[in-house]
């Protein structure tokens, strides 16, 4: 194996091993954020939403700054770095973001769930679903794609800058998942 070949296979390695970490730690520091507020901290719903969104605002800041630090590792599978391997018209960049890093990212997160699940049996893990399944995979479908979107913009215009870059998104997509929350979908 010739060096460069040894240092590219070295550096995919460090992106997987990045992708599992920053998963399983994004999955866990939103466990941490619910149990604290739901269960600890005894505050009124108004005051309790703006913490949970300013803490999930913090977190995106966070992990967007990991990412950068860590190769280029990401907790979510539709982050402009996997997207950009996915669609960049590279056959190996594809395979390897979609066969490789997309299951790594999954593999981290049940990882994180089943670790919470064990370690604090009280939270209630029976989901409940307000929406047919038709009207919430569209919705959600929907949500995502406007995400996407909207960061795929922020990093075009704003590739120079990480914390405007990074705001834009955040706010968005918190926006967008209070608005799935409001649908009975999804939730911080």
């Amino acid at each position: 194996m010739t060096r460069d070949k040894f240092t590219c296979l070295m550096a995919r390695v460090q992106l997987i091993l990045s992708d599992l970490i920053i998963s399983f730690m994004w999955v866990w520091s939103c466990g941490l954020t619910k149990i604290l507020l739901y269960n600890y901290l005894a505050l009124g719903q108004p005051i309790r939403e703006i913490m949970e969104g300013s803490l999930y605002v913090l977190s995106i800041f966070f992990f967007s700054w990991l990412g950068n630090n860590c190769s280029g590792g990401s907790y979510n599978p539709f982050s402009v770095s996997v997207l950009s391997d996915a669609i960049s018209g590279d056959n190996a960049r594809y395979w390897f973001a979609v066969g490789v890093r997309v299951p790594t990212q999954a593999i981290g997160s049940t990882i994180a769930v089943k670790l919470i699940i064990w370690a604090f049996p009280e939270i209630d893990h029976d989901a409940i679903l307000n929406v047919d399944i038709f009207r919430g995979a569209l919705v959600e479908g929907a949500l995502t794609y406007l995400i996407v979107v909207i960061s795929l913009e922020a990093s075009e215009n704003h590739n120079n800058n990480f914390f405007l870059e990074t705001w834009i998104s955040s706010v968005c997509e918190l926006a967008l998942h209070i608005l799935g929350h409001g649908m009975g979908l999804c939730s911080i």
